[in-house]
């Protein structure tokens, strides 16, 4: 036997260490599911909450950064133009009025002098263009007065003329009808005596009614002659005279041409003064503006936050300065566009911020974006928070963290969210915990809705209930599910 041990030792320690072990691990085995045992049953004991009364809020999560309420690109409309000096440096704080840089002048008093000298001459010209124009407007006037005088004139001579014709011509009518009877008469004589018995040849008498005949009719023949020159003197009179009155009113219109005329071109010349300065007039002013822009003066209150020029640059349009009002600060954040339609106007915001600590500070929405911002992988859209509390620790671009409320309920009755049931009929209940141990159900309305809790009301529902909080299918698994998913433990 002594020797069998002494043959075998080695092999008797292992298997006497193995029995050990062996014994060890059972006992741990056992001692590890009546734990387990004990653990499942806690596990599946049913979880309970108290019906609480809380503040609840319906929030949107976002991050943002801390900018100035206003933010000024200092910026002139110049080009081409030498930086003199410049008078800060990023970080400077300025007052609304503190000069920035100073541009260059030489190249722009210069355009000033030209543009003032070349609208003197242009003044010059333009006067002695008016004086011209109303020197010979005048001498047209003074030409339509005088044709107009003499046009009078020479119509009432001519109408006199007339006049005088036509009462020759009324003299020798009466001439001739005078001679027309006096020759009628003599006729009648003549032809009276001839049929008479008295006549006798070489009669005396008859001799002498005939003579007197004869120069009755020669009288009337030369009559007839003068009416006849005096009616066709009495036309060309007339002819004359209205000769004359057409000439007068043909004068007139031509000389009232002459007048319209040249006082249109003095018009125009006035025109043309008024107006033929104007591009020089506009270039003064274009360069006195731009004198004024060279002295670049900061448009807001605030802090230096970028400088992109130096001495000795030419400027070309860029923006000079930044300029930000750290005394008004916002929060500049981006909002999905699945959030961004519950996002209103004026919704209280919470802000918290690495650099004031858990310190919460209060906001508002002041702004939001009508179109998406461009150049990211998603939808977002920017909106600025106003905030309102002080705090000396806050500074431009720090990370600032926001929570939205989309809505809050105050100082009402709450319970977790899934311990709210819904039955077969849609309404909501839950179960509530009994004095003795028992549960029943009670009808309840949602409210607001957080992450965890829930508003709830109802005309059987107190503070200090005590209702069960359902399971989700993850906290139904037992201890020893989860050992035996482990698989290699024990290999049992």
């Amino acid at each position: 036997m002594k020797a069998f041990i002494t043959r075998h030792r080695k092999l008797l320690i292992a298997g006497i260490l193995i029995a050990a072990a062996l014994g060890v691990f059972f006992y741990a085995a056992a001692r590890l599911r009546k734990a387990g045992q004990e653990l499942t049953e806690a596990i599946n004991q049913p979880e309970t909450a108290l019906v609480e009364r809380r503040t609840l809020v319906n929030t949107i999560s976002a991050t943002g950064k801390v900018t100035g309420m206003e933010e000024k690109e200092v910026t002139v409309h110049l080009s081409g133009i030498d930086v003199e000096s410049v008078n800060v440096e990023v970080g400077d704080y300025v007052q609304a009025g503190d000069l920035i840089c100073m541009l260059s002048t030489e190249d722009i008093e210069q355009n000033l002098e030209d543009a003032r000298a070349s609208l003197n001459a242009s003044s010059e010209r333009s006067q002695l263009d008016i004086s011209a124009a109303e020197r010979s407007l005048q001498e047209a006037q003074q030409v339509r007065n005088i044709d107009a005088e003499r046009a009078d004139q020479d119509a009432a001579s001519a109408w006199e003329d007339y006049q005088d014709a036509l009462s020759g011509l009324q003299d020798a009518e009466k001439a001739y009808n005078d001679a027309k009877t006096a020759s009628s008469e003599a006729k009648k004589a003549y032809e009276e005596y001839q049929g008479s018995a008295s006549v006798s040849s070489g009669d005396a008498e008859g001799a002498v009614l005939l003579l007197r005949y004869n120069s009755a009719m020669q009288t009337e023949s030369a009559c007839k002659t003068a009416y006849d020159s005096a009616s066709t003197a009495a036309d060309t009179r007339l002819d004359a005279y209205y000769q004359q009155v057409r000439a007068k009113d043909d004068s007139a219109r031509n000389n009232e041409t002459t007048v319209n005329t040249r006082s249109d071109s003095l018009t125009t010349a006035r025109l043309s003064a008024s107006t033929s300065g104007l591009t020089s007039e506009q270039q003064i002013r274009q360069y006195e503006k731009q004198l004024e822009q060279c002295t670049v003066s900061a448009p807001i209150s605030g802090i230096i936050t970028a400088v992109n020029v130096d001495p000795g640059d030419v400027y070309n349009g860029s923006i000079l300065a930044t300029i930000e009002n750290a005394d008004a600060l916002q929060v500049s954040a981006q909002i999905d566009e699945y959030d961004i339609g519950k996002i209103k106007e004026g919704q209280s915001v919470v802000i918290r911020t690495n650099g004031t600590g858990e310190e919460e500070l209060s906001g508002k929405v002041t702004w939001i974006a009508p179109k998406a911002t461009e150049g990211g992988a998603e939808v977002t859209y920017e909106v600025l928070v106003s905030i309102e509390t002080e705090n000396e620790l806050l500074k431009l671009d720090m990370t600032a963290k926001l929570n939205i409320i989309l809505e809050e309920s105050e100082n009402v009755l709450t319970v977790p969210y899934a311990s709210v049931q819904e039955d077969e009929n849609g309404e909501y209940y839950v179960e509530a915990v009994t004095a003795d141990g028992q549960t029943r159900r009670i009808a309840v309305t949602k409210g607001l809705e957080s992450d965890y809790y829930t508003e709830v009301s109802g005309s059987e529902i107190e503070e200090g209930m005590e209702v069960i909080v359902p399971r989700t299918e993850n906290t139904g698994t037992t201890l020893q599910e989860l050992l035996e998913s482990q698989g290699a433990m024990g290999g049992f």
